[in-house]
């Protein structure tokens, strides 16, 4: 059976909704540079590898060699971007995963009230017919 929603618990549901669409694409965002940054991880660990003085690293569609140190540079200025991003994502993502907590707590307790008392039982449990 559906819980049907009160009218003055409407905003909050739209609000829900609106932070879990934005979960969503953080959620995607995070991933994406997880991938990246495992790439980075896995391009320094074979330029460690490497006996090569120079590598080559690819800019669109050509290749451009590049000494190793310059490359390594650049990789773990790019690892610490990536993992800078990384943590700011799941910061938003935790404060966001929070606030949905409290709107369907507040959600939960409106739709108690609708049914018929303070904290009530949510609807379908105990109920005689």
């Amino acid at each position: 059976m559906k819980m049907k929603i009160p009218k003055k618990a409407e905003p909050l549901v739209r609000r829900l909704q609106q932070l879990q669409q934005q979960l969503d694409v953080l959620t995607v965002q995070k991933q994406t540079i997880q991938i990246q940054l495992a790439d980075v991880e896995n391009a320094l660990r074979e330029i460690e590898l490497s006996p090569e003085s120079d590598v080559y690293e690819i800019i669109g569609n050509i290749m451009i060699k590049k000494e190793r140190a310059r490359a390594i540079d650049s990789l773990t200025e790019r690892r610490k971007t990536l993992k800078l991003r990384e943590e700011m994502l799941e910061k938003q993502i935790r404060k966001i995963t929070e606030e949905s907590k409290t709107i369907q707590k507040e959600i939960l307790k409106y739709a108690g009230e609708e049914s018929g008392g303070k904290g009530g039982k949510a609807p379908g449990r105990g109920d005689k017919r």
